[in-house]
């Protein structure tokens, strides 16, 4: 007679303790933190993650498929960058071919001294001052009578080189006497025109032109034998 009331004792103490038990099992489950990693596409449902599920600002490029993402508009251009510290000297290049010029000079003379000074000469032995404008340049082994030769105004040895020339003629063309040591020696003329105001024609504007030229000794020149 005692043995069913120990079973509807022991049942309803079973029920007892499953109410009081349910509500701590809830609230465990409602805060049981997953491992990191622990959810994947094995565990996701096809289109579970949707935008609304995902913060702002936790994905980037490299979470989208190449060629999803469209490019934004090119920026503006930049301000130019600090010019760079310059470069070590380069190594000096090989050595140009040899001219063809037979002689060549800068020359510079002084009318109160009578002496003339060459620099960066080839060729030329010598140059004589007959008188202030007109000199003697001697360049062994070559006949002025039958060899041309060049002059031009020296702008790097002349004050004021304007209207200010040099030209060279033969020697039968000039008379020296025997003020050049050679009869072969080149005759090279330096002159200065004095600028000379004049009205342009039919308009009665005045214009300035070069005068008549006059032999100068303050031109230096250059000297070329081709």
């Amino acid at each position: 007679m005692n043995t069913p009331r120990r079973g509807r004792v022991a049942a309803a103490t079973a029920l007892a303790l499953v109410a009081l038990g349910a509500p701590a099992l809830g609230q465990a489950a409602g805060t049981m933190i997953l491992p990191d990693r622990s959810v994947g596409k094995r565990q996701l449902k096809p289109g579970a993650v949707t935008a609304a599920k995902v913060r702002n600002g936790t994905l980037t490029s490299a979470d989208f498929k190449a060629g999803t993402l469209l490019a934004g508009p090119q920026g503006p251009k930049g301000d130019a960058g600090p010019a760079g510290a310059p470069g070590p000297q380069g190594d000096r290049g090989p050595a140009g071919a040899a001219g063809t010029a037979r002689a060549y000079a800068r020359v510079q003379c002084d009318a109160a001294s009578g002496k003339c000074r060459s620099t960066r000469a080839f060729g030329v032995s010598g140059v004589t001052l007959v008188f202030p404008g007109l000199y003697c340049v001697t360049v062994p082994g070559v006949d002025a009578n039958v060899v041309p030769a060049l002059a031009g105004v020296d702008a790097g040895l002349t004050t004021q080189e304007r209207f200010a020339s040099a030209t060279t003629t033969s020697p039968a063309d000039i008379s020296t006497g025997d003020a050049c040591p050679h009869e072969t020696d080149f005759i090279v003329i330096t002159y200065r025109a004095e600028p000379v105001q004049v009205d342009k024609a039919g308009t009665g504007q005045p214009i300035t032109v070069m005068g008549a030229p006059n032999y100068a000794g303050d031109v230096a020149f250059t000297f070329v034998v081709p």
